[in-house]
This record gives C-alpha cells, structure tokens and sequence, in this order.
C-alpha cells in the first residue's frame, strides 16, 4: 500500500495545479477547464483513497469537529438543492459558473483526502506549493493583461483577487521560517489593489488589522500598519473612477438591490430556500424595474453577491446555519494559526461569491486547521 499512499499524496499536489488551467478555444476558457480537470483528479484519487481504507482502515478520516461540520453543510446542500425550485441546476450549475453540488461535493472529498493523509503529508511544503502556483497565477495578470482590471488566469478579476486573497495570508504563515515570502506576498497584494475588487480589498485590510491585533512584535504591528496604509491608498486610487466606498455607485446600488430580492426570496422560503444555484428564479420573481437606472446589464443575476444571503435565499436557515458551524469550527480550532486568513474570507464574501479558487482553497485551509489540531 505505500505506493498508493504515494500516489495520493503527489494527487493531491497536482490538484493545486487546477487554477492555472485554461483553455482559449473553449466556450469559457477560465472556467470549463479548471472545473473539469479537478473533477476528473478528485475522483480518480477519490477511487484510490476508498481502495486504501478497504485495506488500511488507519487512513479512514477520523470524526473531527471540522470532518463532521462539513459534512453537514453537504447534507444540508443536497437537502435543500433537492428540495428547492430546480434540483438540476442546484446539482450541476451552468457552464458559465460550474460550481453545482457535483463540483461542492468533489471539494469535500479532496477536503477528506487531505485529512485523511495527515501523517503523510508536510504541510510546510504543501502550502509552500500553494503559493508558489498563486504566484503564478498573480504573475498571470502582467503576462495575459484585460481592460481595466487583470484577471489573468482566471479570466475574471473577481476570481482571481479572492483566490490570491488566501495566498496572501499562507504567505505571511510561511514567513515567518523564511523571510522572502514577504515578496511574494507584497506582489500578490499589487495585483488584488491592481483588480480593484473592493470587497477583497476590504477583507485584506480587515484580515490584516486582526493580524496585527494577534501579533506582539512592534515593528510587525508599524509595518502591518503601514501596509494597511498603503493598501488603501492604492485602492482608492484605482477604483477612484468608480467610488471605493460611495453608496450611490451602480456597482454598490446593484449590490444593495440584490441583498432585498435575495432577503424576500428567504422570507418566501425561509426553511429550505430555492435550492442551490437558483438565485436568478428569485430574481427574476422580485425583480424591479428601478434597477435599470443603475445597469442595464443587471437586468438578470445568478448570484446576490453577499455568501450569507445567498445562503438564506439558496438552503433557508438550514444551509446557513450549517455554513455558520463550519465557520465557527474553523475558528475555535483555528483561530491562532489561520484567524485573520478566515476572517479577510468571510468579510469579502459580504460582497462577493465564492468561485473555483476560494473553494479550492477553503478546502485546504480547513484540512491545514483540521490537521494541526487534533
């Protein structure tokens, strides 16, 4: 069996390659690729993992607080995507996003793979990994450049910012056994100021001021403070033309507008919700025709762009309280160690969505809690 531990372990280091995947030709070259790829990855090393707890039952996951968290987030999902207006989208989602249950379920397995392989895997290394493919990818946004904002091998700056938002915070976790991480993450914190993502430029500051809050070094609290600093400054430069914080932009307007459909669809269905995936059936029902004096090309939406009330309007309170547990496992075994890295996450996703690389990377942050906590 140990040359199928082997072949898990180095599996699951190929997986870390999916974000730089893309595919020009394709019908959505920064999407289908990357979904598709991961996929067909998880389930072959999903086949391997089963033949080596058949055989080697001290590989089987072990139920931990984060093991069982999140398996009852899964259940609640395919409950409430079952139950909800649309169970075929809710399962399989549309090419343009990919991120159906099928896809959330393939992030659970890698998520257990990964716990599973505690003793097998140095997670220094892996993380260290990690960052180096998000290097990569922040490199991507000079190399493959977009009109205004980068979005380089995610196509999307909205994708890549969120997913290099993780990195930073790995970054400055691996920093502190080797000072050149630093770089590393000062040319990703470039490229998230240079996307100009306000909700990931808002839980990178936030992120920092609990980094600084944690730590007792002087000078590290003057530098954060200073890097907090210009992180703001670079932000209101660059999205300047569209207002860093002002509520009467259209992007915020749109934003505001989502959150009332998104909380009257949760008062419809306050339990069980529209199932996962079918935000735009809610849409469309409570749609109104203000919206158009913000963005005529508003005029559908598959997502609130708020994670917590994409919750309540996709699962009800069921799917939101089984998110809010996994959180607050996250926290109580993780707070030292992964704190202001889970804290940047959930404050941008006041704003945004989660998409391939935040769920990628969520999975492996709760296995590096789940595994360095016992």
């Amino acid at each position: 069996m140990p040359q199928l531990v082997n072949f898990l372990r180095w599996g699951l280091y190929l997986v870390l390659l999916t974000p730089l995947l893309f595919q020009p030709t394709s019908l959505f070259p920064y999407i289908t690729v990357k979904i598709v790829v991961f996929q067909i990855l998880t389930t072959i090393l999903t086949a391997a993992y089963l033949a080596l707890i058949i055989f080697q039952p001290q590989y089987r996951p072990k139920f931990t607080p984060l093991v069982i968290s999140f398996t009852i987030f899964i259940l609640a999902l395919l409950l409430t995507g079952l139950t909800g207006v649309d169970w075929q989208n809710s399962f399989w989602s549309v090419p343009e996003r990919g991120i159906g249950i099928f896809t959330i379920i393939h992030f659970w397995l890698f998520f257990l793979m990964l716990v599973s392989l505690r003793k097998e895997i140095d997670w220094q290394k892996f993380l260290t990994f990690s960052f180096i493919i998000s290097l990569l990818a922040a490199l991507s946004a000079f190399i493959f450049p977009s009109d205004p904002r980068p979005g380089g091998v995610f196509g999307n700056p909205n994708f890549l910012s969120p997913y290099l938002l993780f990195n930073v915070f790995i970054g400055l976790w691996l920093a502190k056994n080797n000072r050149w991480f630093y770089l590393g993450v000062l040319l990703q914190i470039l490229v998230i100021t240079l996307a100009g993502s306000r909700g990931v430029i808002l839980g990178l500051i936030a992120g920092l001021i609990i980094l600084l809050l944690l730590t007792q070094k002087t000078k590290l609290k003057l530098a954060g403070a200073g890097l907090i600093i210009v992180i703001i400054a670079l932000g209101l430069i660059i999205t300047r033309p569209t207002a860093f914080l002002s509520l009467k932009s259209s992007g915020i307007q749109q934003r505001l507008n989502n959150w009332q459909i998104g909380w009257q669809a949760f008062k419809e269905k306050p339990l069980l919700g529209w199932g996962w995936e079918n935000f735009n059936k809610a849409y469309n029902q409570y749609y109104q025709p203000r919206l158009l004096r913000h963005n005529v090309g508003e005029r559908l939406s598959s997502k609130p762009h708020n994670v917590f009330i994409e919750y309540l309007a996709a699962g009800g309170l069921i799917l939101l309280l089984a998110f809010l547990l996994l959180m607050a496992g996250a926290f109580y075994k993780g707070w030292l160690m992964a704190g202001p890295l889970l804290g940047a996450y959930l404050i941008q996703n006041l704003f945004s969505f989660d998409s391939f690389g935040t769920y990628l990377m969520l999975a492996v942050v709760l296995a590096w809690i789940d595994n360095h906590h016992d």
